[in-house]
């Protein structure tokens, strides 16, 4: 059996569309079932760091904000300043 690969080089060479040349993307959610083993993923494996997390049992979920920062710029009182990178994780 032989995997049928597409061809994806037009997203890495095209050019970004003037419509949205100037966009930046602050964020992105994503939803995951074992917020440990995803925290493992972004923080052990693509080196971001855990800036804050937050529960809401009210709505049976938490959120896990990660971000490629260095952990000494991360504030203690979690007053975080939201950067426009980032990716917020919620269970």
């Amino acid at each position: 059996m032989s995997i049928n690969t597409p061809d994806v080089t037009r997203f890495i060479t095209q050019a970004r569309p003037e419509a949205t040349k100037q966009y930046v993307m602050q964020q992105t959610m994503v939803r995951v079932k074992d917020p440990v083993k995803s925290l493992e993923f972004y923080c052990d494996v693509l080196g971001f760091s855990l800036i804050m997390f937050k529960e809401f049992p009210q709505w049976e979920f938490n959120v896990y904000f990660v971000a490629p920062i260095e952990p000494a710029l991360i504030p203690e009182d979690g007053a975080w300043p939201y950067q426009p990178t980032g990716a917020p994780l919620t269970d």
